[in-house]
Protein backbone atom coordinates (compact mmCIF):
# COMPACT_ATOMS: atom_id res chain seq x y z
CA UNK A 1 0.00 0.00 0.00
CA UNK A 2 2.70 2.42 0.87
CA UNK A 3 3.77 2.56 -2.89
CA UNK A 4 0.79 3.76 -3.98
CA UNK A 5 0.44 6.78 -1.94
CA UNK A 6 2.18 8.97 -3.87
CA UNK A 7 -0.32 8.21 -6.93
CA UNK A 8 -3.45 8.39 -4.91
CA UNK A 9 -2.00 12.34 -4.36
CA UNK A 10 -0.86 12.64 -7.53
CA UNK A 11 -4.22 12.19 -9.18
CA UNK A 12 -6.24 13.72 -6.94
CA UNK A 13 -4.71 17.00 -6.63
CA UNK A 14 -7.12 19.62 -8.87
CA UNK A 15 -6.77 21.14 -11.81
CA UNK A 16 -5.59 25.04 -12.20
CA UNK A 17 -5.71 28.43 -13.76
CA UNK A 18 -2.83 31.04 -13.78
CA UNK A 19 -1.83 34.31 -12.62
CA UNK A 20 -1.23 36.72 -15.07
CA UNK A 21 2.46 37.40 -14.38
CA UNK A 22 3.42 33.60 -15.21
CA UNK A 23 4.65 33.04 -18.29
CA UNK A 24 3.98 29.80 -19.92
CA UNK A 25 6.89 27.65 -21.47
CA UNK A 26 5.07 27.03 -24.56
CA UNK A 27 7.47 23.74 -25.60
CA UNK A 28 6.06 22.08 -22.75
CA UNK A 29 2.60 20.92 -23.28
CA UNK A 30 -0.61 22.00 -21.01
CA UNK A 31 -0.34 19.10 -18.96
CA UNK A 32 0.77 18.10 -15.27
CA UNK A 33 4.24 18.85 -14.40
CA UNK A 34 5.37 16.60 -11.44
CA UNK A 35 8.97 16.87 -11.12
CA UNK A 36 11.46 20.31 -11.76
CA UNK A 37 14.84 19.76 -11.49
CA UNK A 38 18.14 21.79 -12.38
CA UNK A 39 21.68 20.00 -12.93
CA UNK A 40 24.17 22.90 -13.13
CA UNK A 41 22.51 25.59 -16.11
CA UNK A 42 20.13 22.56 -17.28
CA UNK A 43 16.55 22.30 -16.06
CA UNK A 44 14.30 18.86 -15.94
CA UNK A 45 10.90 19.12 -15.73
CA UNK A 46 8.83 15.67 -15.53
CA UNK A 47 5.32 15.14 -16.67
CA UNK A 48 3.12 11.92 -17.34
CA UNK A 49 5.14 10.55 -20.68
CA UNK A 50 7.80 12.82 -21.27
CA UNK A 51 11.03 14.45 -19.79
CA UNK A 52 11.75 18.03 -20.95
CA UNK A 53 15.16 19.46 -21.19
CA UNK A 54 15.95 23.62 -20.48
CA UNK A 55 19.04 24.17 -21.83
CA UNK A 56 20.38 27.37 -20.56
CA UNK A 57 18.54 27.58 -17.49
CA UNK A 58 15.33 27.00 -19.47
CA UNK A 59 16.02 29.66 -22.35
CA UNK A 60 15.83 26.79 -24.84
CA UNK A 61 13.46 23.79 -24.15
CA UNK A 62 13.22 20.02 -25.91
CA UNK A 63 11.34 16.68 -25.69
CA UNK A 64 12.81 13.84 -24.74
CA UNK A 65 11.28 10.51 -26.80
CA UNK A 66 9.51 8.36 -24.14
CA UNK A 67 8.37 4.79 -24.29
CA UNK A 68 4.74 5.38 -23.05
CA UNK A 69 3.00 6.57 -19.70
CA UNK A 70 5.39 6.19 -16.93
CA UNK A 71 5.03 9.20 -14.45
CA UNK A 72 8.56 11.38 -13.86
CA UNK A 73 8.26 11.80 -10.49
CA UNK A 74 12.57 12.64 -10.64
CA UNK A 75 15.35 13.49 -12.24
CA UNK A 76 18.96 14.31 -12.13
CA UNK A 77 22.36 13.69 -14.57
CA UNK A 78 24.91 11.62 -13.24
CA UNK A 79 28.52 11.15 -14.93
CA UNK A 80 26.70 12.51 -18.41
CA UNK A 81 23.99 10.52 -17.72
CA UNK A 82 20.14 11.44 -17.45
CA UNK A 83 18.40 9.84 -14.59
CA UNK A 84 14.66 9.30 -14.15
CA UNK A 85 12.69 8.32 -11.42
CA UNK A 86 9.44 7.29 -12.18
CA UNK A 87 5.93 5.83 -10.92
CA UNK A 88 5.29 2.92 -13.18
CA UNK A 89 8.90 1.92 -14.44
CA UNK A 90 11.32 2.57 -11.98
CA UNK A 91 14.86 4.32 -13.22
CA UNK A 92 14.91 4.83 -17.01
CA UNK A 93 18.42 6.30 -18.10
CA UNK A 94 19.88 8.29 -21.44
CA UNK A 95 23.06 8.71 -22.44
CA UNK A 96 22.50 11.16 -25.49
CA UNK A 97 20.13 13.83 -24.16
CA UNK A 98 16.42 11.77 -23.98
CA UNK A 99 16.32 10.42 -27.11
CA UNK A 100 16.58 6.94 -26.03
CA UNK A 101 15.71 5.13 -22.69
CA UNK A 102 16.72 2.39 -21.09
CA UNK A 103 15.51 0.37 -17.46
CA UNK A 104 18.22 0.38 -14.89
CA UNK A 105 16.53 -2.00 -12.07
CA UNK A 106 18.22 -4.27 -11.19
CA UNK A 107 18.24 -4.85 -6.85
CA UNK A 108 16.09 -2.31 -6.98
CA UNK A 109 12.52 -3.52 -5.19
CA UNK A 110 10.08 -1.81 -7.78
CA UNK A 111 8.59 0.85 -5.80
CA UNK A 112 7.91 4.45 -7.26
CA UNK A 113 11.39 6.56 -6.76
CA UNK A 114 10.77 9.82 -5.67
CA UNK A 115 13.55 11.31 -5.22
CA UNK A 116 17.74 11.29 -6.37
CA UNK A 117 20.68 12.78 -4.43
CA UNK A 118 24.50 13.01 -5.95
CA UNK A 119 26.74 12.85 -3.30
CA UNK A 120 30.93 12.30 -2.79
CA UNK A 121 30.68 11.49 -6.54
CA UNK A 122 27.71 8.50 -5.99
CA UNK A 123 23.82 8.61 -7.05
CA UNK A 124 21.65 7.83 -4.44
CA UNK A 125 18.17 7.01 -4.75
CA UNK A 126 14.49 7.04 -2.32
CA UNK A 127 11.70 5.28 -3.13
CA UNK A 128 7.88 5.18 -1.89
CA UNK A 129 8.07 1.91 0.18
CA UNK A 130 11.38 0.53 0.57
CA UNK A 131 14.01 3.40 1.36
CA UNK A 132 17.07 3.84 0.14
CA UNK A 133 19.18 2.66 -2.84
CA UNK A 134 22.84 3.68 -3.74
CA UNK A 135 24.25 3.07 -7.51
CA UNK A 136 27.16 0.41 -8.32
CA UNK A 137 27.84 2.02 -11.42
CA UNK A 138 30.19 -0.41 -12.26
CA UNK A 139 28.09 -3.66 -11.82
CA UNK A 140 24.88 -1.78 -13.22
CA UNK A 141 22.51 -2.41 -9.98
CA UNK A 142 21.48 -0.83 -7.26
CA UNK A 143 22.41 -1.64 -3.72
CA UNK A 144 19.90 -1.38 -0.72
CA UNK A 145 21.28 2.27 1.50
CA UNK A 146 18.99 1.34 4.39
CA UNK A 147 21.75 0.85 7.39
CA UNK A 148 20.20 2.29 10.61
CA UNK A 149 16.81 3.69 8.50
CA UNK A 150 13.71 1.18 9.33
CA UNK A 151 11.80 1.06 6.40
CA UNK A 152 9.37 -1.20 8.21
CA UNK A 153 8.04 1.94 9.66
CA UNK A 154 9.23 4.96 7.63
CA UNK A 155 9.72 3.87 4.39
CA UNK A 156 8.41 6.13 2.03
CA UNK A 157 11.07 8.50 1.32
CA UNK A 158 9.86 11.83 0.07
CA UNK A 159 12.81 14.23 -0.28
CA UNK A 160 16.83 13.84 0.00
CA UNK A 161 19.33 16.47 -0.26
CA UNK A 162 22.78 16.32 -0.86
CA UNK A 163 25.03 19.08 1.59
CA UNK A 164 28.59 19.55 1.74
CA UNK A 165 28.89 16.88 4.79
CA UNK A 166 26.16 14.46 4.48
CA UNK A 167 22.69 13.48 2.82
CA UNK A 168 19.29 14.04 4.57
CA UNK A 169 16.37 13.61 3.98
CA UNK A 170 12.40 13.19 4.96
CA UNK A 171 10.64 10.49 5.17
CA UNK A 172 7.20 8.41 6.10
CA UNK A 173 4.84 10.11 8.60
CA UNK A 174 6.52 9.97 12.51
CA UNK A 175 7.69 13.88 12.09
CA UNK A 176 11.54 12.35 12.16
CA UNK A 177 14.52 13.54 10.11
CA UNK A 178 17.41 11.93 8.94
CA UNK A 179 20.56 12.29 8.23
CA UNK A 180 23.16 10.11 7.45
CA UNK A 181 26.43 9.86 9.45
CA UNK A 182 29.67 8.79 7.55
CA UNK A 183 31.29 8.17 10.32
CA UNK A 184 29.39 4.69 11.73
CA UNK A 185 28.20 4.85 8.12
CA UNK A 186 24.60 4.86 9.24
CA UNK A 187 21.31 7.04 9.06
CA UNK A 188 20.47 8.95 12.15
CA UNK A 189 17.55 10.60 13.15
CA UNK A 190 16.25 13.59 14.92
CA UNK A 191 12.14 14.84 15.62
CA UNK A 192 11.11 17.91 14.74
CA UNK A 193 8.64 18.42 17.83
CA UNK A 194 11.32 17.16 20.77
CA UNK A 195 9.27 13.54 20.51
CA UNK A 196 8.24 10.99 17.76
CA UNK A 197 5.04 12.67 16.36
CA UNK A 198 3.17 10.05 14.99
CA UNK A 199 0.97 10.85 11.66
CA UNK A 200 3.56 14.02 11.13
CA UNK A 201 4.62 13.26 7.86
CA UNK A 202 7.19 16.06 6.81
CA UNK A 203 7.88 15.83 3.09
CA UNK A 204 9.14 19.14 1.02
CA UNK A 205 13.07 20.03 2.01
CA UNK A 206 15.43 22.86 1.28
CA UNK A 207 18.91 23.02 1.96
CA UNK A 208 20.22 27.17 1.52
CA UNK A 209 23.15 28.47 1.03
CA UNK A 210 23.81 29.74 4.86
CA UNK A 211 23.86 26.19 5.74
CA UNK A 212 20.33 26.31 7.06
CA UNK A 213 17.47 23.88 6.48
CA UNK A 214 13.76 23.90 5.97
CA UNK A 215 11.18 21.36 6.14
CA UNK A 216 6.79 21.81 5.33
CA UNK A 217 4.32 19.69 6.71
CA UNK A 218 1.82 19.22 4.21
CA UNK A 219 -1.97 19.54 5.22
CA UNK A 220 -1.22 21.41 9.05
CA UNK A 221 0.48 24.44 7.37
CA UNK A 222 4.33 23.99 9.46
CA UNK A 223 7.24 24.66 8.55
CA UNK A 224 10.13 23.94 10.69
CA UNK A 225 13.55 25.59 10.21
CA UNK A 226 17.12 24.03 11.71
CA UNK A 227 20.33 26.57 12.00
CA UNK A 228 22.56 23.43 13.25
CA UNK A 229 22.08 21.09 10.38
CA UNK A 230 18.87 18.74 11.77
CA UNK A 231 19.63 18.53 15.31
CA UNK A 232 17.23 20.92 16.27
CA UNK A 233 14.38 22.35 14.46
CA UNK A 234 11.88 25.48 15.36
CA UNK A 235 8.91 26.71 14.13
CA UNK A 236 9.11 29.47 11.24
CA UNK A 237 5.95 30.63 9.98
CA UNK A 238 6.20 33.86 10.71
CA UNK A 239 4.68 35.73 8.25
CA UNK A 240 2.65 33.06 6.58
CA UNK A 241 -0.49 33.31 6.06
CA UNK A 242 -2.92 30.18 7.69
CA UNK A 243 -6.21 29.57 5.61
CA UNK A 244 -9.19 29.87 8.48
CA UNK A 245 -10.36 26.59 6.86
CA UNK A 246 -9.13 24.30 4.34
CA UNK A 247 -9.88 20.74 2.96
CA UNK A 248 -6.57 20.02 1.85
CA UNK A 249 -3.05 21.68 1.22
CA UNK A 250 0.40 21.06 -0.04
CA UNK A 251 3.55 22.84 0.14
CA UNK A 252 6.55 23.28 -2.18
CA UNK A 253 9.71 24.46 -1.01
CA UNK A 254 13.00 26.18 -3.31
CA UNK A 255 16.29 27.63 -1.95
CA UNK A 256 17.65 30.18 -4.28
CA UNK A 257 20.79 31.98 -5.06
CA UNK A 258 19.40 34.85 -2.52
CA UNK A 259 16.35 33.61 -1.88
CA UNK A 260 14.09 31.03 -0.62
CA UNK A 261 10.76 30.34 -1.69
CA UNK A 262 8.18 29.07 -0.20
CA UNK A 263 4.23 27.69 -1.96
CA UNK A 264 1.32 26.97 -0.33
CA UNK A 265 -1.30 24.85 -2.10
CA UNK A 266 -4.62 24.54 -0.45
CA UNK A 267 -8.19 23.58 -1.07
CA UNK A 268 -10.78 25.48 0.63
CA UNK A 269 -14.72 25.82 0.30
CA UNK A 270 -13.45 28.78 -2.11
CA UNK A 271 -11.76 26.94 -4.77
CA UNK A 272 -8.26 25.87 -5.15
CA UNK A 273 -5.60 28.33 -4.28
CA UNK A 274 -1.85 29.02 -3.86
CA UNK A 275 -0.05 31.73 -1.90
CA UNK A 276 3.89 31.96 -2.63
CA UNK A 277 6.40 33.26 -0.21
CA UNK A 278 9.98 34.68 -0.18
CA UNK A 279 12.48 35.58 2.16
CA UNK A 280 16.07 36.71 2.08
CA UNK A 281 18.13 33.10 2.22
CA UNK A 282 20.42 35.16 5.17
CA UNK A 283 17.54 36.25 7.05
CA UNK A 284 18.00 35.81 10.87
CA UNK A 285 15.02 33.20 12.70
CA UNK A 286 12.37 35.00 12.84
CA UNK A 287 12.59 37.15 9.89
CA UNK A 288 8.80 37.07 8.67
CA UNK A 289 8.20 35.38 5.10
CA UNK A 290 7.13 38.03 2.47
CA UNK A 291 4.08 37.17 0.05
CA UNK A 292 4.82 37.60 -3.70
CA UNK A 293 1.78 35.56 -5.19
CA UNK A 294 -1.92 34.74 -4.34
CA UNK A 295 -3.76 33.08 -6.93
CA UNK A 296 -6.65 31.41 -7.31
CA UNK A 297 -7.28 28.44 -9.25
CA UNK A 298 -4.11 27.75 -8.96
CA UNK A 299 -1.56 24.22 -8.05
CA UNK A 300 2.06 24.08 -7.85
CA UNK A 301 3.96 20.47 -7.67
CA UNK A 302 7.58 22.12 -7.31
CA UNK A 303 9.41 25.27 -7.93
CA UNK A 304 13.50 25.96 -9.21
CA UNK A 305 15.47 29.09 -9.70
CA UNK A 306 16.86 29.52 -12.85
CA UNK A 307 18.83 31.82 -14.51
CA UNK A 308 17.00 35.28 -13.58
CA UNK A 309 13.92 33.44 -13.66
CA UNK A 310 11.63 31.68 -10.85
CA UNK A 311 10.29 28.26 -12.83
CA UNK A 312 7.11 26.52 -11.48
CA UNK A 313 5.62 23.49 -12.24
CA UNK A 314 2.02 23.47 -12.36
CA UNK A 315 -0.86 21.53 -13.24
CA UNK A 316 -1.33 22.72 -16.57
CA UNK A 317 1.94 23.42 -17.67
CA UNK A 318 5.31 25.16 -16.60
CA UNK A 319 5.41 29.09 -16.02
CA UNK A 320 8.31 31.36 -14.72
CA UNK A 321 8.45 34.95 -13.59
CA UNK A 322 10.96 37.30 -13.34
CA UNK A 323 12.29 36.34 -9.60
CA UNK A 324 10.51 39.61 -6.99
CA UNK A 325 7.85 39.72 -9.53
CA UNK A 326 4.26 40.09 -7.81
CA UNK A 327 1.77 38.01 -9.73
CA UNK A 328 -2.30 38.84 -10.14
CA UNK A 329 -4.27 38.05 -7.81
CA UNK A 330 -7.59 38.21 -10.19
CA UNK A 331 -9.63 35.09 -10.04
CA UNK A 332 -9.46 32.60 -13.01
CA UNK A 333 -12.49 30.35 -13.54
CA UNK A 334 -10.97 26.70 -13.21
CA UNK A 335 -10.46 24.98 -16.22
CA UNK A 336 -11.44 20.57 -15.73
Amino acid sequence: MRKEIRFLLVALLPLAGRGQSWTRVTDVPKTKVYCLERHNNTLYAGTSDHLYIGADNGANWTASSFPGSVYVLSATEYHHTIYIGTGYAGVLTSSDGGAHWTPLNTGAPGDPVSCFAVWKDHLYMGTLGDGFYVLDEAAGRWNPFNNGFYTNVDGNIWSLVATDTTIIATAGVNGFFYRYNPGPAAWENTDYLSMAAPGLGVQSLASDSSGSLYAAVPNSFLLFRSDDRGSHWNFDTTGLHIPSFAIENSIVLTAGSKKNYFANNFLSTGGNQVRVYERDNNAVPGTPWTATDTLSNAFFYAMVEGGSRLYSAQDSGLYYKGMGTVASTTPRRARF
